[in-house]
């Protein structure tokens, strides 16, 4: 009688898988093992040192449409760099975001998805430098046998940082509250945002990003942020330095810089661009600034 039984079981429950893969495919899913790369410009995977967390958004291919989200965090990914998920059987593209913070918001719509600055969203057109962002996308398929799925995501860069110090300005300070009273640094024709392919928008800005006294230096102030990525011929790309009062006093020309001093951009994830500006009482110059020692505590 129990071996009967245990026939009767077994077979009502391949009915249950059947019926699960062949009427009401909403009813299973399938396993999706993801694992997470980044190996920046080298072989070596950096992942844990260059990415603290991951937003993903699931899409459906078949029907055109937002699923699912997943967010993991720092604790997460050192449990285990990457996820696993249950997804019923069709085809799905993953878009992952690494590191999207304070400073990056949304848009998850299918077909019109990008991320930006929080004011780009809320209409304030007021923009400091985004995150420190890093990007994946995979298409995968979750077959109607429900095989599991293992696939890797690897991440590219999705931003450029920049440091910038502006040296022998320390008449330019305000005692009282330790900031540059005189000066603002406008970084013009950045990308206002980077869509759900990694592409920058064709639309800019200006970044106002917030001026550092130089803890190293009274006569210095340091300037530590991120903008989307920019071609490296941009002639667009330039860093202005105005009074407050609206007068120019200086002008950098991106794509002069890189060219002077051979930064790599266009073929390479990590990018750093330092830029020393300083005054010598009669003018300005512009040099390179090495940051071999230096530890902004940014990223």
């Amino acid at each position: 009688m129990s071996i009967v039984r245990h026939i009767v079981l077994a077979a009502l429950a391949l009915l249950v898988v059947a019926g699960c893969i062949r009427e009401n495919r909403d009813d299973c899913s399938g396993d999706v093992y993801l694992h997470f790369i980044y190996n920046g410009d080298g072989d070596t995977d950096i992942f844990p040192d260059k990415i603290e967390c991951v937003g993903m958004y699931v899409y459906s291919l078949d029907n055109s449409s937002f699923h699912s989200e997943y967010t993991f965090d720092k604790n997460d990914l050192a449990e285990l760099q990457g996820t696993h998920l249950m997804l019923p059987p069709g085809n799905w593209r993953l878009v992952l975001w690494g590191n999207a913070a304070e400073r990056s918001m949304l848009d998850k719509n299918w077909g019109t998805g990008h991320i930006a600055e929080p004011g780009y969203f809320d209409g304030s057109n007021s923009y400091s430098g985004t995150d420190s962002l890093y990007f994946s996308t995979i298409d995968i398929t979750v077959p109607e046998t429900l095989v599991d799925v293992n696939e890797t995501c690897y991440f590219e860069s999705s931003h450029i940082k920049m440091y910038i110090k502006l040296d022998g300005f320390a008449d330019m300070v305000d005692v009282s509250t330790g900031e540059c009273a005189e000066i603002v640094l406008y970084h013009e024709g950045s990308a206002v945002y980077t869509d759900f392919t990694n592409t920058p928008s064709e639309d800019v800005c200006e970044v106002i990003p917030e001026i550092f006294p130089d803890p190293d230096d009274p006569d210095a102030y340091v300037l530590f942020y991120n903008v989307f990525r920019f071609d490296e011929d941009d002639p667009d790309s330039k860093i202005v330095l105005k009074f407050k009062d609206g007068r120019d006093l200086y002008t950098v020309s991106l794509k002069d810089f890189i060219d002077r001093y051979n930064i790599r951009v266009n073929d390479r994830n990590e990018v750093i661009i330092p830029i020393r500006i300083f005054s010598t009482g009669t003018g300005v110059n512009v040099v390179d600034w090495d940051i071999v020692n230096v530890d902004p505590g940014f990223e």
